[in-house]
């Protein structure tokens, strides 16, 4: 039997935002497309920055389909309220200047670690990063999209439900699992349970997005 760590789970017919909420602010697009670009330029640059943390690859994720291609998500990017440390990469002689702060967080699917950049809008600059593999990560909208694209493929009876559903009665569901067991095949992999919740409850369906698969035997 598979072991997973169950981490994450919403609801399609709530689409999750990219732009988080924290104490009742949200970023707005201007703040969001600007923390977007700090991190872009941070993560091309990492020789700027000193390492600390959990920063290792895991094994075989660069041989997966989504690994070979070089793939990477953004799924989530929150206001930083306090001017509170913890990252494993720190710019060298970089200090924080303004409190206007966001979070983005980043998965690579090539090494399955999972960074979290602090930028400060106000100056431009990536403050620190947190670089830890087999993360608790949520699902970005593409990769949600891909996993029912898939689930469609494969699983005759998902499909025909979501065929036959008229528009607004359809809820699919998701739990993002981790797979901590070294001696699974798909160890560190880019896992997504999905079910429909209406308008007919159906089985999980377990889909790797790291091998672009529905895994039948998941039991």
């Amino acid at each position: 039997m598979r072991r997973f760590r169950v981490f994450a789970g919403t609801s399609l017919a709530a689409a999750l935002v990219v732009t988080a909420m924290s104490s009742g602010r949200a970023l707005t697009e201007d703040q969001l497309n600007k923390a977007l670009e700090i991190e872009a330029s941070a993560s091309s640059e990492r020789g700027k920055f000193t390492a600390r943390g959990s920063t290792g690859t895991l094994p075989g994720l660069a041989s997966t389909p989504a690994g070979k291609a070089g793939k990477s998500v953004r799924p989530l990017v929150s206001p930083v309220e306090s001017a509170g440390g913890g990252g494993d990469l720190v710019p060298r002689g970089t200090q924080p200047a303004d409190p206007q702060r966001a979070m983005v967080m980043r998965y690579d699917y090539a090494t399955g670690v999972t960074t979290r950049t602090t930028v400060d809008l106000g100056t431009g600059r990536a403050l620190d990063v947190r670089a830890d593999a087999n993360y608790p990560t949520p699902l970005a909208q593409e990769e949600l999209d891909q996993a029912v694209s898939l689930a469609r493929q494969k699983v005759s009876e998902f499909d025909a439900i979501l065929k036959a559903a008229r528009p607004g009665e359809v809820t699919i569901s998701h739990l993002s699992p981790l797979d901590n067991d070294p001696q699974s095949t798909t160890y560190g992999h880019r896992l997504v349970y999905l079910w429909l919740s209406r308008p007919k409850r159906t089985d999980q369906i377990l889909v790797d997005l790291s091998t672009n698969e529905v895994v039948l035997d998941h039991h």
